[in-house]
């Protein structure tokens, strides 16, 4: 049986290296803030709420990691030079292993290990390792390039089905609609956001991407070879901010003015 999740390795952004952290004496702590906003009124008891009944906004988590390498020396010695290099990697991928499978998310290490040796014990390294996480846990594997997110539209306007599959509203899909498409606008009928676009897209090498993590929209001729800025033409909802969100769980998604077109939904679902 797989463990609970935990946190178990740190990778590069590239994906060019990666390391395991020992699990002799293993903790791991989990802290985040909440952002909310207050104001203090004048001869009234208690601060005013200002979001109301809204959530709260996250901050960024704090990853606490304690662990022990054991062994001889020399290997030792590897295990502490290999974890001082993460120090040098930037930005990369917190990974956490568990039942339902692996989930990341973007972290670095906000201090060099900690370290404590005691002459009279030279068999065990305790270490200590405290990593700044800047997203929300996403699953290994997206929809879309694995199902669950790839459709060919046949009437106009037509419904669709996207599941996010996590606990918590992911902002950052990217949707790819690939040609004919014309007057298009995509709405997420449970999170009210809605993408429209002026541009034609005239055959099946046309494509029109929306990338809500980049806040970016491109469009492309050559069946995705090249892509080039198309915000120009992106026509945006008043009081939305960014491109889309989806809610946890089945979300519905209209699309008008796209009968005959591919789409491709990409997302990964994201956990608290």
């Amino acid at each position: 049986m797989s463990p609970l999740r935990y946190f178990s390795r740190f990778e590069k952004a590239d994906a060019s290296a990666s390391i395991t952290f020992p699990t002799h004496r293993y903790e791991w702590e989990q802290t985040q803030p909440l952002r909310g906003s207050t104001i203090e009124l004048t001869g009234a008891h208690y601060m005013y709420d200002m979001l109301e009944g809204a959530p709260a906004l996250r901050g960024n988590g704090l990853e606490r990691v304690r662990c022990m390498s054991s062994g001889l020396p020399a290997e030792m010695d590897d295990d502490i030079d290999d974890l001082k290099t993460i120090g040098s990697w930037g930005r990369g991928k917190a990974w956490t292993t568990g039942a339902s499978g692996e989930r990341w998310a973007w972290a670095r290490l906000v201090e060099m290990p900690q370290l404590s040796f005691t002459v009279e014990n030279v068999s065990t390294y305790p270490v200590i390792m405290l990593f700044e996480r800047f997203s929300d846990w996403y699953d290994e594997d997206p929809i879309g390039e694995y199902g669950g997110g790839i459709f060919t539209l046949a009437s106009d306007p037509e419904t669709v089905f996207v599941t996010n599959p996590g606990n918590v509203e992911v902002n950052n899909a990217v949707i790819t609609v690939k040609g004919p498409a014309s007057g298009l606008v995509i709405t997420n009928d449970d999170t009210g956001y809605v993408m429209e676009s002026s541009t034609v897209l005239a055959g099946a090498s046309d494509w029109l991407r929306f990338d809500a993590g980049r806040n970016a929209v491109e469009v492309s001729d050559d069946s995705g070879a090249t892509w080039t800025d198309d915000a120009e033409n992106f026509v945006r909802a008043p009081g939305q901010v960014g491109l889309m969100a989806f809610a946890p769980g089945a979300n519905s998604l209209t699309f008008e003015g796209a009968n005959g077109a591919d789409v491709v939904v990409e997302m990964s679902g994201a956990h608290l």
